[in-house]
């Protein structure tokens, strides 16, 4: 009957609402680089990403690859704070000292992407792909930027801001949370 249903789905819900979460640690022993994680992402080939101060680390649900900054993978810089997708399948990657790098997952190898004419020795606190494909770029004290994704050209949109955090809501309007001016 139905009310040996309902009952019998009650005792199941209340076993598992009492079912304990299980965590496990995964630290420097297992390959992580460093135990400092700055972001996760889930890529589109099904690895999982981690950013440190010590590289850009590839989880394969076994084990990891670590990005350094070397010249032999083209990455500029190892403190990495963040990544989003690009439309290649690869990654735009935020550096702490470096500037902004495109990642491309069949070559393995990084390029930079020049914001401005000039040394790029700045930090990127926040990457945002908008609903147009449009990357937008939170930097410390070089304002913020957009990039277009197709010619990989930057524009300066808000000059000398300290931008912290960037998020597009379902609306479409991007909020942008400032070091000392507000959103």
């Amino acid at each position: 009957s139905w009310q040996a249903f309902a009952l019998l789905l009650g005792v199941v819900a209340c076993f598992l609402a009492r079912a304990e979460a299980r965590f496990d640690r995964i630290g420097v022993a297992e390959g992580l680089s460093q135990a400092t994680i700055l972001c996760a992402h889930h890529g589109p080939a099904g690895f999982v990403w981690f950013c440190t101060q010590e590289g850009l680390n590839r989880f394969d649900g076994h084990r990891f690859r670590v990005f350094r900054r070397s010249e032999q993978t083209g990455l500029g810089d190892s403190l990495i704070y963040g990544l989003v997708d690009a439309p290649d399948g690869g990654f735009w990657v935020a550096t702490g000292y470096r500037g902004l790098f495109h990642f491309d997952p069949i070559l393995e190898r990084f390029r930079p992407i020049p914001l401005f004419d000039g040394p790029q020795t700045f930090r990127i606190q926040d990457l945002l792909v908008d609903d147009a494909g449009a990357v937008w770029i939170a930097t410390e004290n070089v304002g913020l930027w957009r990039l277009d994704a197709s010619t990989e050209r930057a524009e300066n949109i808000w000059s000398g801001a300290d931008v912290l955090k960037l998020l597009q809501d379902r609306s479409g309007t991007l909020w942008i949370g400032t070091f000392d001016k507000g959103l």
